[in-house]
């Protein structure tokens, strides 16, 4: 039996992905430890793992990220993005150090498991903790020779531009490079000059959470980086009055927005006046996010604040989204074809990679008029490429489960203590 510690970024709705691994490692009579919010006691309890809540770092689940940084409501994207960085995550490494480090001196782990934005792992490690392992989430953000930079939304294919385009973004974040240089040194760390993008990456064993073919060519691919297949949950009992229709012969439109990054409903009241009257059943789930319900909803348009997309989405025929990453690799693991529009966080890179992989449709904006979005809906209903891409790709997610090869990494890891390589 081995030992692992858990830590991951207390946001409410993210903890999915993470529970499907620890259910995997407890299952197989591992001692899991997880570090995260005390608004997510219930989900780590209900994995098996014990909790440790956050003390000394910020917790997500107490505090909102603008209620902490109130400069993102005026934020440019760029500036947006440093502001995460720094203010979130950066600066709660000490805290996260401490936490984490309590936990170790009462419980030894064999390996510290974190999520992306845990920039207190590899400091841990390096302080004398065990050896860390990433699980991203979402879109490999790290740097290459053959891909742009992340944060842009580009695709690739442009090695020239891509290049020139790296360094200008190392220099623009050079000031988050510095200051995460101070907050290393203040922990009795060396200055090391890279940038939070280039601690994404563990040397020891690095899991992405999708399938290889959705994402960009890496000729640097670190040895250590091991392509997972889709963390996605197992469909739960789900009842509504709409749900016989889905199986009527009609196509299926299922729109939501992604848990965290659903404050603007524009797509959702473009979702209710494109779909009206089309020839589709369409499922609509809020999120959360405000929105007004039309005075006379459609027969055909169904709209619920939450639905678990797991259980819908095995009926849908496209999948309308603001490019949240759990949606895209479910809408991918059932094969089904989207339509993007998402402009915030790293939502540009994962619509981009959406387009790039040919399963779907970017819009460039979060707030399509109803027109765009019905004539985009229409197009990927028509064109059997994107089915056909979607396909595809299912078919390669399907060669993986995820859990297991997951657990099965982090064993070899707990047991070696080296880096794990492809």
């Amino acid at each position: 039996m081995a030992r692992f510690l858990v830590a991951s970024t207390p946001v409410v709705g993210h903890t999915t992905p993470m529970a499907l691994v620890v259910r995997s490692l407890v299952d197989r009579g591992h001692d899991v430890h997880w570090y995260t919010g005390v608004g997510l006691r219930a989900d780590v309890e209900a994995s098996g793992a014990r909790f440790h809540p956050i003390t000394h770092a910020v917790d997500f689940t107490r505090v909102g990220l603008v209620d902490l940084v109130p400069e993102l409501r005026t934020a440019s994207r760029l500036g947006r993005l440093r502001l995460y960085f720094e203010r979130a995550f950066v600066d709660a490494a000490p805290g996260g150090i401490r936490d984490m480090e309590a936990i170790l001196a009462e419980s030894p782990a064999d390996v510290l498991l974190a999520d992306m934005l845990i920039m207190a792992a590899p400091m841990v490690s390096e302080r004398g903790g065990p050896p860390f392992a990433r699980l991203a989430t979402t879109r490999l953000g790290t740097y290459s020779r053959d891909t742009p930079p992340p944060g842009l939304g580009l695709p690739p294919g442009f090695p020239l531009r891509d290049r020139l385009l790296t360094a200008v973004h190392r220099r623009l974040f050079g000031h988050t490079t510095r200051h995460l240089d101070d907050v290393r040194e203040g922990l009795g760390l060396p200055r090391r000059r890279r940038s939070p993008f280039d601690e994404f990456m563990s040397p020891w064993l690095f899991m992405q959470d999708t399938a290889e073919s959705f994402e960009y060519p890496r000729r640097d691919l670190p040895p250590q980086v091991h392509f997972i297949g889709a963390l996605t949950p197992e469909p739960p009992a789900f009842t509504a009055s709409w749900l016989p229709e889905l199986r009527s012969g009609r196509p299926v439109v299922l729109v939501a927005l992604s848990t965290v990054a659903n404050a603007r409903a524009n797509l959702i009241g473009a979702a209710v006046e494109a779909l009206s009257g089309e020839d589709v059943a369409a499922v609509i789930a809020t999120g959360g996010a405000e929105f007004t319900l039309p005075a006379t909803l459609p027969g055909n348009v169904h709209i619920e604040q939450h639905v678990p997309l797991a259980a819908v989405m095995p009926f849908a025929s496209v999948f309308v989204t603001n490019g949240g990453y759990g949606g895209v690799q479910m809408a991918l693991s059932h094969g089904v074809p989207m339509v993007v529009a998402g402009v915030t966080e790293e939502k540009p890179d994962i619509a981009a990679r959406v387009a790039w992989s040919g399963t779907g449709v970017r819009l460039a904006t979060d707030a399509p008029s109803a027109d765009v979005l019905r004539t985009a809906v229409r197009n990927v209903l028509a064109d059997h490429r994107y089915s056909d891409a979607a396909a595809r790709l299912a078919a390669d997610l399907g060669r993986h489960d995820a859990p297991t090869e997951a657990a099965n990494l982090l064993e070899k890891l707990a047991s070696t203590g080296r880096p794990v390589h492809r």
